[in-house]
């Protein structure tokens, strides 16, 4: 729960002084899965939930300019993507 200086560059490229972009995050994250022991299979589902996430959104927005329905957002699981990161952060970042 406290902060590592280990995990720091997870989120933060120093040499940039910027934050790293989502996908670097969730590659970064999925390296680092043996590390949560008995949440590594939570944390491999939520990244790739995310990741599906990121990449129809990109798609929307930079390739197909369409806005999606309803119906095609349910397919995308988003609520079960948050619940679980929820889970993740309320156990490693505000236990």
């Amino acid at each position: 729960g406290n902060y590592a200086e280990i995990n720091h560059d997870i989120w933060y490229n120093r040499t940039k002084k910027r934050y790293h972009g989502l996908e670097m995050l969730i590659d970064n994250l999925l390296s680092k899965s043996n590390d949560f022991h008995e949440d590594k299979e939570l944390l491999e589902q939520t990244c790739s939930a995310i990741d599906a996430i990121r990449i129809e959104a990109n798609k929307c927005v930079h390739r197909d300019y369409k806005i999606p329905n309803e119906e095609y957002l349910k397919t995308l699981k988003i609520e079960n993507a948050v619940v679980s990161a929820r889970k993740l952060y309320k156990k490693y970042c505000n236990p």
